[in-house]
């Protein structure tokens, strides 16, 4: 019986001191953490000191569009190769057979591939 009475005094203790563990920590955290209980919030909230805002147009708008990227790819030559390295770290060796004025270069037959989509490129034997 002695045996049985000290396991549940240890379960009783530890279940406890885990609560009360919570507690402090609920009420101690620097950040919000979820307490026991129920929190009950008396009073009244008054906004004011709102700023004026002004939404309206005010003089003449002028709206421009900015043209294309245009990344310069005058260092590519048609019949060098070039490591292109992509976004999601891939490398790949190209040779390549033709280079438009818009920067599109031609390593294919029908593949063609856009520099300015490339995280880099180097120039390779």
């Amino acid at each position: 019986m002695t045996m049985r009475l000290r396991a549940w005094s240890f379960g009783l203790v530890f279940v406890t001191l885990a609560a009360s563990a919570y507690v402090v920590i609920a009420q101690v955290t620097p950040v919000p953490t979820p307490a026991p209980g129920v929190t009950h919030v008396t009073g009244e909230v008054s906004i004011v000191n709102t700023p004026t805002v002004r939404a309206d147009q005010s003089g003449t708008w002028t709206v421009t569009c900015v043209p294309p990227d245009t990344t310069s790819t005058s260092f590519l030559a048609p019949g060098s190769s070039y490591a292109f390295r992509w976004s999601d770290g891939t490398r790949e060796t190209v040779t390549a057979q033709n280079v438009r004025p818009d920067g599109w270069v031609q390593v294919g037959s029908s593949r063609w591939l856009n520099p300015s989509m490339a995280t880099s490129i180097e120039r390779v034997q």
